[in-house]
């Protein structure tokens, strides 16, 4: 299909989960939009299993958790609009967060989280908690052995079926946006996005690279700019049918999520080394025997699938977003390593505005913008 006398106000370059939620809110404001997908939709980080929705801690606020609370909060109602527009689930739930406390000093550490979080997550009408617990009610799903001082429930955490989620973005788009797969971004030059080795090219008049760590790659290559880098994770799908609303259990690094579709997702690993980004290392198990420690029923559930994908991180660990250069209509949407599910709807809804000239409703925390990473990394735009 040849696009050479298609035009478009944007162009996103990259079908995950900034990609689509940035073409969402441009659509909203009117705008044409393009999405260009080299693979398929959540073919990168994106379309990984697990979908944990963690907030920042309650202790030592600040204004980036602040933006992570508003956020997450405002996460179901967005979401129930979709579904309920779509027809479609994204497997959404505020479940909350399970920990295991086996220590004298975690006892002493919740006990202040549950102090700050009062008084910081109980805002704007809303109450959420960080309380330290001790009685049986998961006794089935957290292995008492495993929690021997009790627990830890952090009600604000929630978690989001990753493809799922993809997917109902994907079908809002459908009949509002073009979504084109099998295109492989090139270049961008003079209004001119090139792809698939030039075959195809479009007019934009904007362009947001929302490719995941192959942002930074790219701006590597062409700006001589290095801001970020991948970190591959690997994790697993289970079979496994969990009492309704049971918590995501968080502990030494694995997460444990329950989705509500009869499987659970375990991960994650952490690698800044790999041969294949895409390919599960059988021989990595670690985080499977801990998710077995921690929650003994895993061990007779099936396992459906092994995954491995290449997360975006910048060096300075929050998502980057905003534009590159003062003088050229591109924008970047990525980064975020561990929070980009619960925070990519409201970071693009500022791109947006920022791209569109629109004075936003979001105070967007400075640790985001593009400006903060490139003085950082010493390339100041």
């Amino acid at each position: 299909m040849t696009l050479q006398k298609k035009s478009y106000d944007l162009v996103v370059i990259g079908g995950g989960i900034f990609g689509l939620w940035v073409a969402k809110h441009a659509v909203d404001r009117g705008l044409r939009v393009m999405v260009a997908e080299k693979e398929h939709i959540g073919a990168g980080a994106s379309g990984g299993l697990l979908g944990a929705l963690m907030p920042y801690l309650p202790t030592g606020w600040k204004e980036k958790k602040q933006f992570q609370f508003d956020a997450l909060s405002e996460l179901p109602t967005l979401v129930k609009l979709l579904e309920e527009e779509t027809g479609l689930s994204t497997g959404y739930g505020q479940v909350g967060r399970l920990m295991p406390i086996r220590t004298d000093h975690f006892v002493k550490t919740a006990d202040d989280l549950a102090k700050a979080s009062k008084e910081m997550w109980h805002q704007g009408g809303l109450a959420f908690d960080f309380a330290p617990h001790q009685d049986h009610r998961f006794e089935n799903w957290l292995s008492p052995d495993h929690a021997p001082l009790g627990y830890v429930l952090d009600t604000l955490a929630a978690r989001v079926h990753p493809r799922n989620y993809l997917k109902v973005l994907a079908k809002y788009l459908e009949s509002r946006a073009t979504i084109q797969t099998g295109f492989a971004f090139e270049k961008f030059e003079d209004g001119v996005a090139s792809f698939n080795q030039g075959r195809e090219t479009v007019s934009t008049g904007s362009l947001v690279l929302a490719q995941g760590y192959q942002t930074f790659s790219y701006l590597e290559q062409t700006h001589n700019i290095d801001i970020g880098t991948g970190i591959k994770g690997q994790a697993a799908h289970f079979e496994l049918q969990v009492e309704a609303g049971m918590p995501v259990v968080y502990d030494d690094g694995v997460y444990i999520v329950p989705h509500d579709n009869g499987t659970c997702a375990v991960g994650s690993t952490a690698e800044k080394t790999w041969s294949n980004p895409t390919q599960p290392d059988l021989s990595v198990t670690d985080f499977i025997d801990k998710a077995f420690m921690i929650c003994p029923r895993l061990k007779d559930a099936r396992l459906i699938e092994r995954w491995a994908g290449v997360r975006p991180k910048c060096y300075e660990r929050e998502s980057v977003i905003g534009q590159l250069f003062d003088d050229q209509p591109i924008y970047l949407a990525t980064g975020g390593f561990k929070i980009s599910f619960g925070l990519a709807h409201r970071l693009s809804e500022a791109l947006v505005d920022e791209i569109v000239g629109r004075e936003s409703r979001i105070n967007l925390p400075s640790v985001f913008t593009t400006k903060h990473h490139l003085e950082k990394a010493g390339n100041e735009s």
